[in-house]
């Protein structure tokens, strides 16, 4: 089976001040219970204690025709850090595509360039982990199908972790390694 391509999207880098990343808190998130409140959440409190008090990154994606359809964060912290020695690591805190514009591909190209600027991140010469990670509800299968795609692997399939702050949702941590391999 041939894997789905994915579409490009222009990313442009924002911050929680501009309001293009304003506009992102009255998106139409998804129906599933847990879903508009995490990403709210996330929206209006993580995201932006992690740009300015860690080494957060944020875009927005937008398509060939101008409109934004999606958006993603990158982190290098240590949230994770049992997986890596203790070593800092990259992490996706928050990924999500517009609900108009799913299923045609901007998911994909999105982990994808997630993917790219973490493995450039790698190649400073600082003791990172070169593994990328992300945590995903279970319930969200379309969103683990497209990281099992795009070579993330589950890390704890047969113990998932309850999130207290959604009503106990489960969700699962995956990881990919983003090492470029020397020339």
């Amino acid at each position: 089976m041939v894997a789905p391509q994915s579409i490009p999207v222009n990313a442009v880098r924002t911050d929680p001040s501009q309001p293009e990343y304003q506009a992102l808190l009255a998106w139409p998130f998804a129906a599933l219970p847990f879903y508009e409140g995490q990403v709210l959440r996330l929206l209006q409190n993580d995201i932006p204690h992690r740009v300015k008090y860690s080494s957060g990154l944020v875009w927005i994606y937008r398509n060939l025709a101008g409109d934004t359809v999606g958006f993603a964060a990158l982190d290098v912290c240590q949230e994770y850090e049992q997986f890596t020695g203790g070593k800092y690591h990259f992490y996706i805190p928050l990924l999500a595509v517009h609900p108009a514009f799913q299923k045609r591909g901007h998911g994909r190209g999105i982990v994808e360039h997630l993917i790219a600027e973490a493995a450039l991140l790698a190649q400073i010469p600082v003791d990172f982990s070169n593994l990328l990670f992300l945590d995903v509800y279970t319930a969200n299968k379309g969103a683990i199908s497209l990281y099992n795609k795009c070579g993330f692997v589950t890390l704890n399939p047969d113990a998932p972790i309850p999130d207290p702050q959604e009503n106990n949702e489960e969700y699962v941590l995956m990881a990919k390694s983003v090492a470029v391999a020397p020339e």
